[in-house]
């Protein structure tokens, strides 16, 4: 009917990393529009394959290093965050990411931050600043806020633009090799009526992530 209801955006990103060296990592991610309305939004139906990228990580030590990405994604999915509905539409187009990762430890907490100048052919660059504070209960046990400042098309913050802020917080369990994450909050703390505007109000953005993985 137009409007946001619980679970008629379903995203799952299929992810992969793998460890060059001690200091040299590998990603690849392929984001996917798992369920989906079926409804024109003015910009186009959405799809379910948003694209792939690749992305390299070179550390200087364990505390800073520099990230880059690169992807063929549906227009504008780029600048999109992990939080944001995955309305993905329109053609592939290229887009890379550029920037450092920082990760240090200040009064007991795992701090982790990848701040990156995001470009997309047809859509223009943006800011991404994600930051997240993580504190470990034990071997198996952690818990985790997480915030992130991510603009719009020409570093546009305004959430008539595109601009957003988002605020979570998640826990995280391992048993044996498996991980399992469980995270909910609000995909943007920054609303408008304006018709571009990605959200309408903050509980048109509330979203629920689950995340399981292998790690060896």
């Amino acid at each position: 009917m137009g409007k946001f209801a619980s679970f008629n955006w379903i995203a799952v990103d299929l992810k992969g990393r793998y460890n060059i060296t001690d200091h040299i990592a590998s990603y690849i991610n392929l984001p996917l529009a798992l369920k989906k309305p079926d409804m024109d939004f003015g910009s186009g139906k959405p799809e379910w394959f948003g694209g792939v990228s690749a992305r390299g990580e070179a550390g200087f030590g364990k505390t800073l290093g520099i990230g880059l990405t690169l992807g063929v994604m549906r227009q504008g999915a780029m600048l999109l965050s992990e939080k944001d509905y995955p309305y993905f539409h329109g053609d592939l187009a290229f887009g890379t990411a550029v920037g450092p990762y920082v990760r240090f430890k200040m009064l007991g907490l795992n701090i982790n931050t990848t701040p990156s100048y995001v470009y997309q052919d047809g859509t223009g660059s943006a800011l991404q600043v994600p930051l997240s504070a993580m504190i470990k209960l034990g071997s198996l046990l952690e818990v985790a806020t997480e915030t992130g400042v991510f603009t719009g098309s020409n570093f546009n913050m305004s959430a008539a633009d595109g601009g957003r802020i988002y605020l979570g917080a998640s826990i995280t369990a391992k048993i044996w090799h498996i991980v399992g994450h469980l995270g909910a909050g609000v995909a943007s703390l920054l609303v408008s009526d304006a018709p571009t505007a990605e959200y309408h109000s903050i509980g048109d953005s509330v979203y629920v992530d689950v995340n399981v993985k292998y790690a060896k």
